[in-house]
């Protein structure tokens, strides 16, 4: 998931579903592309909107420290983060 984080050929699909009226989602650890996603006018793709995610208190012991960025903190710097009814 990580891997896929600031992949310029994905940013290229998203923003080709998102324009011609697809609907983009995720889920779980999923979103973790639309963080660094930018629209064609370098705005980021989630700025702004409510969003959801995987959030730290559900990671395995650990994880955390290993992983490069917390999907959760990482989402919440630029976006309506939600936990809904986590």
């Amino acid at each position: 998931m990580y891997d896929l984080a600031k992949d310029g050929d994905l940013d290229r699909i998203i923003n080709t579903i998102y324009d011609e009226g697809g609907i983009v989602a995720a889920e779980c650890h999923g979103p973790v592309p639309l963080i660094y996603t930018k629209r064609p006018n370098v705005e980021s793709f989630i700025g702004g909107k409510k969003v959801t995610g995987y959030p730290d208190v559900w990671e395995s012991e650990g994880l955390l420290d290993i992983y490069p960025f917390s999907l959760e903190q990482e989402m919440k710097k630029i976006s309506n983060y939600d936990l809904g009814d986590f």
